[in-house]
């Protein structure tokens, strides 16, 4: 049925390649020229092109051009408006606003060419702190979409965005096909295409390389196609999350398949807020035919997420999760638990079908395993690892275990530097990047207090780890505390580490020099 949504689209694609006699608007004529800001000329180029009584294109050609923010509002009398860029469209850094380019109120638009979207967001990702605080400024994105109907992007490129690289607001019957999108794994908050609000979604033979969701499906949202997207690094490809705002409603109709996501922090993954501010029901959400290379975490529903603890967990989310299905998903895993259903105690997930599923892990953590709690489920085709052979108590605590990750691989590196034992087997920085961290603690380098709060996670020890290493872990997590303690005296105090005797002088650039290499301030 979803296959549907493609059809007004293809009769648009006929159209556009039949038409002759276009309007060309080129914004050299317009006063536009390289390694300029070309805003104004682009804004009088676009007047006349969308005030074209013919179908017209703007054409932005080759070269280097600087722009501010670029409103391109319509209804345009031209139907359809072409949009070819084959130059590179530069953001100023420190750029604030909504996005680099907005397109609102457009029917038929077609967004096309070779060139590149250029949000310079690096200096960006430094300011970027939504991801541990509810209250700030979001950066501008790379291209919006807001109320675009029957339309298409193909071809263009987004880099380095300071926020999302493409929002599609509000929107129906939008087309995103042959995109490609990079920024750095350390990026924060850098989803690659978010949906909110929206139906009749395509996303298609797209390549996504960011440091957040490769593709984020938001509330409010209905019949949204995702296929044949590579996706990594990245955090996968996510419903979710679901139950932040209060004006959200349904999610249904999602469909992901024959995606690949390759060394992913996450895989495919349904994520909701507990004590969410809205409550609405998510269904009719299938993932088929997934190819997954060193993912952690590769199939999730986690109902339990809570970003930097933003929320209260103690309450259950209020979002309804029904008739979904993981089908023929393979590869590697980079963590043992492969497969992780963590619902609602008040609403568990319901319908939740999984068929054909074949995962290994070689790593040292154990045996590859899967984790449940409140889902009713069926079964069937292969089963590795087997599906909620161990299913977590009711009453068990948040196993969510992207705090837990986030958390030892700093103290693992602080304990390898004192002697410890062997470290987790997939990276920190993987870990860092799962984007829960208790930020504050990090940065401020309280060891002792964070091993103490590590520690109280415990009691989430199958999320990840194997028991023993778990035990393991205690362990470094005291000596850690101990160090702590002795290096508390001043400058001329020493602490015994590793065979030496080290100043708190000493211990304090050795932190500063684990806070350089973990990327401190890139943690999203």
């Amino acid at each position: 049925m979803m296959g549907l949504a493609l059809l007004p689209f293809l009769l648009l694609l006929s159209l556009a390649s039949t038409i002759q006699g276009q309007s060309i608007f080129d914004v050299t004529t317009y006063g536009a020229k390289p390694n300029t800001d070309i805003t104004q000329a682009l804004a009088n180029a676009w007047t006349e092109a969308c005030a074209s009584t013919t179908p017209s294109t703007l054409l932005i050609p080759k070269g280097v051009y600087q722009l501010s923010q670029s409103n391109l509002k319509g209804p345009c009398k031209s139907v359809p408006i072409q949009v070819q860029v084959e130059g590179t469209l530069q953001a100023p850094i420190h750029t604030k606003g909504d996005g680099l380019v907005l397109f609102t109120y457009i029917d038929q638009l077609i967004l096309s060419g070779s060139g590149v979207f250029d949000g310079q967001g690096k200096s960006g990702w430094e300011k970027n702190n939504c991801h541990k605080n509810k209250i700030c400024t979001k950066l501008p994105m790379n291209v919006r979409f807001s109320s675009i109907t029957n339309s298409i992007v193909k071809d263009i490129t987004s880099l380095d965005s300071n926020y999302f690289h493409i929002n599609l607001l509000s929107c129906k019957n939008v087309t995103l096909q042959n995109v490609t999108i990079i920024a750095s794994e350390n990026s924060p908050n850098t989803d690659g295409v978010h949906v909110s609000r929206s139906e009749e979604i395509n996303i298609l033979n797209t390549q996504i390389s960011t440091g957040a969701d490769c593709v984020s499906v938001g509330g409010t949202n209905k019949q949204i196609v995702i296929t044949n997207v590579t996706c990594g690094p990245g955090d996968g490809i996510s419903i979710g999350s679901l139950g932040k705002y209060t004006k959200e409603r349904e999610v249904t109709g999602v469909a992901v398949k024959s995606c690949k996501l390759i060394n992913t922090w996450n895989g495919v993954r349904i994520k909701t807020w507990p004590d969410s501010a809205s409550a609405y029901t998510a269904s009719d959400l299938h993932f088929e035919d997934i190819e997954m290379v060193n993912v952690s975490n590769p199939i999730i529903i986690n109902q339990e997420y809570c970003s930097s603890n933003q929320c209260n967990n103690k309450i259950p989310s209020k979002i309804k999760i029904l008739n979904v299905s993981f089908k023929n998903i393979r590869g590697t895993s980079a963590t043992s638990v492969a497969v992780k259903f963590i619902c609602s105690k008040d609403l568990p997930c319901e319908g939740v079908e999984v068929a054909d599923i074949d995962l290994a892990y070689n790593g040292v953590e154990g045996p590859i395993v899967s984790q449940c709690a409140n889902v009713k489920y069926t079964v069937t085709g292969k089963q590795n690892p087997q599906v909620c052979a161990k299913v977590a108590p009711i009453e068990a605590p948040s196993t969510d275990c992207n705090l837990f990750n986030q958390c030892t691989h700093k103290l693992d590196d602080s304990a390898r530097r004192q002697g410890g034992s062997r470290l987790a087997a997939h990276s920190w920085r993987r870990q860092v990047r799962t984007r829960e961290l208790d930020a504050a603690r990090v940065e401020a380098r309280d060891f002792h207090g964070l091993a103490a709060w590590v520690e109280g996670e415990l009691a989430r020890a199958t999320c990840t780890f194997g028991s023993s290493y778990f035990g393991d872990t205690q362990t470094r997590m005291r000596d850690s505390r101990r160090t702590d303690r002795q290096a508390d005296g001043e400058d001329g105090s020493t602490t015994q580490q590793n065979g030496r005797r080290l100043t708190k002088k000493q211990l304090d650039e050795e932190e500063d020099r684990l806070d350089k290499q973990c990327g401190k301030d890139d943690r999203g």
